[in-house]
C-alpha cells in the first residue's frame, strides 16, 4: 500500500475497516467506493480463474502520499512498460506514437483518480500501470492485439495529454474521443460538474492545431495552427493520416 497504492482485501478488513462500525459492511463499502470511482479491483495474470486468490484494489489517491523514491519507481516502471509495449510496432514499422491534449477551463482535483480507476479497472500490473498523474493501459484491437495508451494529467495547466499509436487497423482519434467522453461522464455523473474541453492535436515540430477547426478542412491545402499561423496540411503530421483515413473504432 505504501509503495504501490494497492490494498489487499485482508488489509481493508483487518486494518482500515476493522472498527466494529464496519462489521458486515465491507462489501457495501467496496461497492460504494467503486461506484464513486475511488478504487478499482486489480487482477493477476496468473490467477487462472482461481476464486480463492485474495482480491486486491488500487486506490489512485494513495499514490500521492507514497515516498518520492517509490513515486519515481512507479514512473520508471510505467515508462519502461510503454517502451516495451510500442517496441514491436516500431520495429515492424507498423505504427508510430501520436499525441493530443485535452484543454479544460478547469481540471478539478480528484478527476485523475477517477479516470485512472476507470481505465485500469480489472487489469493486472502487466497490462495497466499507474504513477503520479500518469496512467498506462491497453486496448484490444482485433487486427493488432493489445495497443498501449498513455495519458498524463497536469492539474496546474488544466491539461490531459493522451499518447497512443497511429497505425492501420485502429483509430487514434477514436481513442482520444473515448477518453474525452469518459472524462465528460465522470465530471457530470460522478462529480456533478459540467466543464468543456478543447482537443488540441500535436503535428510536426510541436505545432499544435485545434481539432474542431481542422477536422473538416482536410480537402484544403492549408490550415491554421493554435497561434493563428497558416500552415500546410502536411504539418499535421500523423494526424493528417488519422483524419483522412476511413473512420474506424478504437
Amino acid at each position: 500500500m505504501h509503495s504501490t497504492g494497492v490494498i489487499s482485501e485482508t488489509l481493508l478488513k483487518k486494518v482500515l475497516w476493522s472498527d466494529v462500525r464496519f462489521e458486515n459492511k465491507i462489501n457495501f463499502l467496496l461497492g460504494l467506493f467503486e461506484t464513486a470511482l475511488l478504487l478499482s479491483e486489480r487482477t493477476d495474470d496468473d490467477m487462472g480463474g482461481n476464486s480463492n486468490v485474495e482480491k486486491k484494489y488500487l486506490v489512485p489517491s494513495l499514490i500521492r502520499s507514497i515516498s518520492p523514491k517509490h513515486q519515481e519507481e512507479l514512473k520508471r516502471l510505467l515508462h519502461c512498460s510503454w517502451e516495451e509495449g510500442i517496441a514491436p510496432y516500431k520495429k515492424d514499422k507498423q505504427a508510430k506514437p501520436i499525441s493530443a491534449k485535452l484543454l479544460f477551463s478547469w481540471l478539478p482535483p480528484g478527476l485523475f483518480d477517477r479516470l485512472a480507476s476507470v481505465c485500469i479497472r480489472n487489469t493486472s500490473e502487466e497490462s495497466g500501470r499507474i504513477a503520479p498523474n500518469e496512467v498506462l493501459y491497453r486496448i484490444k484491437v482485433e487486427s493488432l492485439g493489445p495497443v498501449p495508451v498513455q495519458f498524463c494529467c497536469d492539474e496546474s495547466l488544466d491539461i490531459v495529454e493522451v499518447t497512443t499509436l497511429s497505425c492501420e487497423g485502429m483509430s487514434a482519434l477514436a481513442v482520444v474521443e473515448d477518453i474525452q467522453r469518459t472524462i465528460d461522464s465522470i465530471l457530470q455523473k460522478v462529480m456533478g460538474l459540467s466543464i468543456e474541453a478543447k482537443v488540441v492535436i500535436l503535428g510536426n515540430e510541436d505545432c499544435t492545431f485545434l481539432l474542431s477547426k481542422v477536422k473538416n478542412s482536410m480537402k484544403k491545402t492549408a490550415v491554421k495552427n493554435t497561434e493563428g499561423r497558416t500552415m500546410a496540411v502536411a504539418d499535421l503530421g500523423l494526424w493528417y493520416t488519422e483524419l483522412t483515413r476511413p473512420k474506424l473504432e478504437c
